[in-house]
């Protein structure tokens, strides 16, 4: 056991474990954030949509959200799209 190649072995590995603790850890972090995000869209936020899309919330159903991306111009999204939500409303 006082072999170098057991320590390096054994730092290597502990630093594996640490790296994917802390991996877990941020990505439970994140999708709570997400969701949380998810349950709070109301009519009148602005969001960003897939695919750079920017509007502003109209409706929100279960599954979907109708955004206004321009005037007149209303788009049905499912509500998994839905990246971002900014802080102001209008």
């Amino acid at each position: 056991m006082n072999s170098p190649v057991f320590y390096i072995l054994a730092t290597i590995v502990t630093i594996i474990i640490l790296y994917i603790i802390v991996s877990l850890a941020y990505v439970k972090r994140r999708k709570k954030v997400f969701f949380d995000m998810q349950d709070n869209l109301r009519v009148g936020s602005k969001v960003l949509v897939a695919n750079s899309i920017h509007g502003i919330v109209r409706e929100v159903k279960k599954d979907c959200v109708k955004v206004e991306i321009a005037e007149h111009t209303v788009i049905t999204v499912d509500r998994a799209t839905v990246f971002c939500q900014s802080v102001e409303t209008p």
